[in-house]
């Protein structure tokens, strides 16, 4: 994918290196002499069909299995980021239980963008393998995960809004390859995977319902071949008409994905839906921050403390005294701070999602006497999305 001038072209990957060039004005398919970019390809990429006038991006629901139709919207939104390159992108999680065709959704959504010949990939063994993977592929898939490290999280988070990692260059001592990149995620699972809050807060949900019906495998592919090309010639027309939207969108509090919610409402603008597409995305995003509460030990105790003593208001010491009364009764013990620094740490960590649940965690950054002091209290609900720098006497 690529912009040059506000137009978008697609690389069809295709012995012929034709492109698809959106503009607003439409779509269209042009040679390689006419293109004014140039693409690189891996020796794993697969070519996108070629796409078809006459569809509707309804066919899509024909062919994955997701009947609520905010998540849907979402969905439509994430497939058209997908197609803007160098850019924030949300991490689009799929979870449900066994039989809820999690796999053959992650694999149709990466078959409209980014088809390859092994379109979901097993966990990363390492952080230097989500970067690596990065030279070759425009989406990054994961499959059937059950759990994800704080370290794979914390990539994963630079991976979203941009960053990179370094590693020792092979046969060399001092040389560094280094790998810097933005690129969409899936992952899927059965439990919930973006766990840690500050990755939780770039995270679209999806749970996905079982399914009762099963079709044959060779009957699902057929259907998807029949109607993938004409799911990309709509797709590409909805690109279309949001790009010439999208300069006409203004959303007066931006949540932090800003740039996704602008073409999110371009989006519902072009689709005719009267609705506020930061308001579908923020109920979504809450929903995972709070799992995250409750996967985190931490926001666990604060809350447990809140709710019996009140707010507090003391030294980070103190504080790390205080809710060793209230820790969960079963917690990963790894997950739990040791040290008074890495409270600090977590509480930083667990703010945004705290805040969720209107829980103000305020730090004082001077040094006083007795330590460095921390202020925990309860807001009422209409102030939680308050300035963050709004004062609390410490």
């Amino acid at each position: 994918y690529a912009i040059s001038e506000g137009v978008v072209y697609v690389d069809q990957c295709n012995a012929n290196w034709q492109a698809v060039q959106i503009d607003i004005t439409g779509w269209k398919i042009i040679e390689s002499n006419d293109l004014p970019v140039k693409f690189t390809r891996s020796s794993t990429s697969r070519p996108l069909p070629m796409p078809q006038r006459g569809g509707n991006i309804n066919l899509l629901w024909d062919n994955i299995n997701l009947p609520d139709t905010d998540l849907r919207l979402l969905v439509i939104a994430w497939l058209l980021e997908c197609m803007r390159p160098n850019r924030p992108y949300p991490l689009m999680e799929i979870i449900g239980e066994q039989g809820s065709a999690k796999t053959t959704f992650a694999e149709r959504l990466r078959e409209l963008i980014d088809p390859n010949k092994v379109n979901s990939r097993a966990a990363p063994r390492a952080v230097e393998d989500i970067f690596v993977s990065t030279r070759n592929n425009h989406i990054i898939s994961y499959n059937n995960l059950s759990h994800l490290s704080a370290s794979v999280q914390d990539a994963l988070c630079t991976l979203s809004t941009g960053g990179g990692d370094a590693t020792r260059k092979l046969y060399t001592t001092t040389d560094e390859e280094v790998f810097e990149a933005m690129r969409p995620v899936i992952l899927n699972g059965i439990s919930q995977l973006a766990t840690r809050p500050d990755l939780a807060d770039r995270t679209i949900a999806l749970d996905l319902p079982r399914i009762n019906t099963y079709v044959p495998e060779q009957d699902l592919k057929k259907k998807w071949e029949e109607d993938q090309p004409l799911i990309l010639g709509a797709l590409y027309s909805l690109m279309s008409k949001v790009l010439a939207e999208m300069p006409r969108v203004r959303i007066d509090k931006p949540p932090r994905m800003a740039d996704f919610a602008r073409l999110g409402q371009a989006l519902l603008n072009v689709m005719g839906i009267d609705d506020s597409f930061t308001d579908i995305y923020s109920r979504n995003r809450d929903q995972v921050v709070t799992r995250a509460i409750d996967a985190s030990p931490v926001a666990q105790a604060v809350i447990t403390m809140l709710n019996d003593t009140g707010d507090f208001n003391g030294t980070k010491g103190y504080l790390m005294e205080c809710l060793d009364n209230y820790k969960p009764k079963y917690f990963d013990k790894l997950a739990y701070p040791k040290t008074v620094r890495g409270l600090g740490d977590s509480l930083r960590r667990i703010a945004p999602a705290l805040r969720v649940r209107n829980i103000e965690v305020l730090e004082d950054k001077k040094r006083h006497k007795d330590g460095y002091r921390v202020a925990i209290k309860k807001m009422k609900p209409d102030a939680s999305n308050h300035d963050s720098k709004t004062t609390i006497e410490i």
